[in-house]
């Protein structure tokens, strides 16, 4: 992984990866330019959309989580009471 961020690179790479795009690159800060190294591949340019397509990616994945998670919650603590 080409990211030094312990936060947010793991996620950061998903997202570029699913969405087909780019991340990362020279940042400008306070002024002066910042080099970083790029997250994904330039397959196709970022566009506006893309926030939303993000922002869908959070909540479905975060939806899958809580029914998976409920699930194993389910298998652990009440069905073994039904037996």
């Amino acid at each position: 992984m080409n990211h030094l961020s312990p936060n947010s690179a793991q996620t950061e790479a998903v997202a570029a990866g699913a969405l087909n795009i780019q991340l990362g690159g020279t940042h400008t800060y306070f002024g002066k330019p910042v080099v970083k190294p790029t997250i994904g591949d330039d397959i196709r340019p970022v566009e506006y959309e893309d926030i939303r397509r993000t922002n869908r990616l959070l909540y479905v994945s975060a939806f899958l989580m809580l029914v998976l998670g409920s699930g194993i919650a389910a298998l652990i603590y009440v069905l073994p009471g039904l037996w």
